[in-house]
């Protein structure tokens, strides 16, 4: 029998003390990862663009704000997308993302902050990068049949693709290389699962390429997962993504996964042999919703380890997020004592009255060990990026440790990049990440 410990949103509440940070009138506790709040010096900014390309972007608003949330500076970022002001130790940048035009009754905006800032900061604020753009080359490639098959699925360097026959359709963006790319197949057939993988294919706009590899039966592979946590409900593993050489796959494999009733548990997702580095990716969820979930995603070389002890990956649990819209603040507690680089809090909060829909996004990076965050005060200029009164709020967030990461020093200089999915790492990098939890599930 295992013993189960019940976390209830009351105890949640009778967590360690706040920490406040700039917008609360406090400065920063250093102790959390706030600066040494004496010096001056110049904070610099780079905006790159939200639509996966990661360009620089020209023309946009960053304000610089004091450890005390008081607004210092506004400056638009010059054609290579940065924008630079002196700024005490302490503070705060906000970058103000231009509102889509509206469409009929309604309006977004969209700020991005990093707290406890330092001068000297180089501060890259950017999107998610992905496969995006205009479609410039379109091709088909032709797999060998699998009897019992009715989808085929295609992953490649430059995205994922499927058909219901062995022909598959595959469209290239301005951003993939216009020569050769990589290709990961797998199908389901009589047989049972099978995989076919080709590197260096040749590109052929507007034309057809016949897959020259055969298919093979697609192998599990066992992960053992030992110091499992009291609190653990279920536990779920596999394989995201796969790299050879440059060439990177986010693959459809199958996963595995299973409820927690011991200690320690054997998972055996699909994986696919003798690539380079592959990223196997873990959830450990716990029975209580309100303690969130752990990810764990490691980036391994074909004969690395792949047993993992979860009572040395193990970080605090994150509370459910409230938000008090008069104060401005955002509230968890954790629910441990871990080590981690940075906190990672998103709210939005929205009106609609059934004329018109008003809605603004704030993605803030902030130093560990922290429960509060207070937003600062915006100048008249962009008010429209604060709801005083709020009809309807999200709020969520993480906590992220990283083995590529030097402390909140490293986090902030590349601003809400760690929270974004580590499919991108090196090999041996090990993230780990504990989302917030909810009041239900």
């Amino acid at each position: 029998m295992r013993t189960h410990i019940a976390i209830s949103i009351a105890l949640l509440a009778a967590g360690c003390g706040k920490v406040k940070l700039p917008g609360s009138g406090d400065t920063p506790d250093t102790d959390a990862g706030g600066a040494d709040a004496t010096s001056v010096g110049t904070v610099s900014v780079t905006v790159l663009s939200f639509d996966g390309q990661r360009t620089p972007r020209e023309g946009i608003d960053v304000g610089f704000f004091a450890p005390d949330g008081a607004h210092e500076a506004t400056v638009a970022t010059g054609a290579d997308g940065v924008a630079e002001s002196d700024l005490e130790a302490g503070g705060a940048i906000v970058v103000f993302e231009p509102p889509p035009p509206a469409l009929g009754g309604g309006a977004s905006s969209r700020a991005y902050a990093v707290l406890a800032v330092e001068p000297g900061d180089h501060i890259v604020v950017g999107g998610e990068p992905f496969v995006s753009g205009e479609t410039t080359i379109m091709m088909t490639v032709t797999l060998p049949a699998v009897t019992g098959a009715i989808i085929y699925e295609l992953d490649t360097s430059c995205g994922n693709f499927s058909s219901g026959t062995e022909v598959v359709t595959v469209n290239f963006g301005a951003a993939c290389d216009p020569d050769t790319f990589s290709f990961l197949a797998t199908a389901s057939g009589d047989a049972g699962r099978v995989y076919l993988r080709e590197e260096d294919v040749p590109v052929i706009a507007s034309g057809n390429y016949d897959a020259m590899a055969s298919w093979q039966m697609t192998p599990t592979r066992p992960f053992l997962f030992t110091a499992l946590p009291d609190e653990a409900s279920d536990l779920l593993a596999g394989v995201f993504a796969v790299r050879s050489g440059e060439d990177q796959i986010d693959a459809s494999l199958a996963r595995d996964g299973e409820p927690v009733a011991a200690d320690m548990i054997t998972l055996r997702p699909e994986r696919i042999p003798n690539y380079d580095a592959t990223m196997m990716w873990s959830e450990l969820r716990p029975e209580q919703p309100a303690l969130g979930a752990l990810d764990v995603v490691r980036w391994l070389g074909p004969d690395d380890d792949t047993d993992a002890d979860l009572g040395e990956l193990m970080l605090p649990w994150m509370g459910p997020i409230t938000y008090d819209s008069a104060a401005r603040a955002l509230r968890w507690r954790l629910i441990g004592d871990q080590e981690y680089d940075a906190t990672y809090v998103t709210v939005v909060a929205s009106v609609n009255d059934g004329k018109i829909f008003l809605e603004t996004v704030w993605l803030v990076a902030a130093p560990p060990g922290i429960e509060e965050i207070v937003l600062p005060t915006l100048p008249s200029a962009k008010a429209d990026y604060f709801l005083p009164d709020p009809e309807f709020v999200n709020a969520y967030g993480q906590i992220v440790e990283s083995n590529q990461l030097d402390g909140y020093d490293g986090a902030r200089q590349v601003g809400l990049d760690p929270s974004y999915f580590p499919r991108n790492e090196p090999l041996g990098a090990v993230v780990r990440t504990t989302y917030s939890g909810t009041t239900a599930r």
